[in-house]
């Protein structure tokens, strides 16, 4: 009987030492900065197309890609912060893949294509 008395008391004061305390909304007092709005848009060049375009540009420039494969694609804001101009940024990584030999291509929405530097 007492032990059975000791386990309710322990349970019972383990939920006023553990129990949640009541906090206050801090809401009111501190200001939510705001996150910059996106603008999401269709692109103007298609992720296919922009594949194509890559594809003529690297024959174009004679770029080697016996030993690379396409690794990775993704849409991306490209330039310095007052000017940047949206992409299609395509990453060949070496067969090796040793750190630093890839090849980075952008594809821009008005049909340019630039190399660009890699280590």
């Amino acid at each position: 009987m007492k032990g059975l008395f000791c386990v309710t008391a322990i349970f019972l004061c383990s939920f006023a030492v553990f129990g949640q305390n009541k906090t206050t909304d801090k809401s009111k007092n501190e200001t939510l900065l705001e996150l910059p709005k996106i603008k999401r848009e269709k692109p103007k060049i298609e992720m296919q197309k922009a594949l194509r375009i890559m594809e003529k540009f690297i024959k174009k420039q004679k770029i080697d890609t016996s030993n690379y494969y396409l690794s990775r694609v993704n849409m991306i804001q490209y330039g310095d912060k007052n000017d940047r101009k949206p992409a299609w940024f395509f990453r060949w990584v070496n067969v090796s893949e040793a750190l630093g030999d890839y090849i980075e291509i952008a594809v821009f929405m008005d049909g340019n294509v630039a190399r660009l530097p890699s280590m």
